[in-house]
């Protein structure tokens, strides 16, 4: 099993979720992180995710809970962290598109299935 961090990043009140370049996902949108390395825990993790991908920085507000999603080809044990933006400009390196979305709006998208299993994590906030 793989385990993977996500951030649900505010950002002025609204979400970020972004298309997938590559990956078991692609071509979804998803919210951003990635694999945690043996020797980072969490939040380390996403905190390092966040910076490659988009090149923001941003405050791990609270861990929202997490999902266990079978891939055809892995199993990935994906944890939700609620994030708060801070600092720079969004710049995409593994995404070809991103939307900043309110909640309600996340089933207007077609999210990868491990992400759309998130939802009801983000409802009970």
């Amino acid at each position: 099993m793989v385990n993977v961090v996500a951030a649900l990043i505010n950002i002025d009140g609204k979400y970020f979720i972004g298309k997938r370049v590559s990956g078991e996902p692609a071509g979804l949108y998803e919210f951003p992180g990635g694999k945690v390395n043996h020797d980072e825990n969490n939040e380390d993790a996403l905190l390092r995710e966040i910076r490659e991908e988009l090149s923001i920085n941003i405050d791990i507000i609270k861990c929202l809970g997490n999902v266990i999603y079978e891939y055809p080809t892995r199993t990935i044990n994906l944890t939700l962290y609620l994030c708060d933006y801070v600092s720079g400009i969004i710049n995409l390196h593994d995404h070809s598109d991103y939307k900043l979305v309110t909640i309600n709006e996340l089933d207007n998208y077609n999210l990868a299935p491990a992400d759309k299993k998130l939802i009801n994590l983000i409802l009970r906030e």
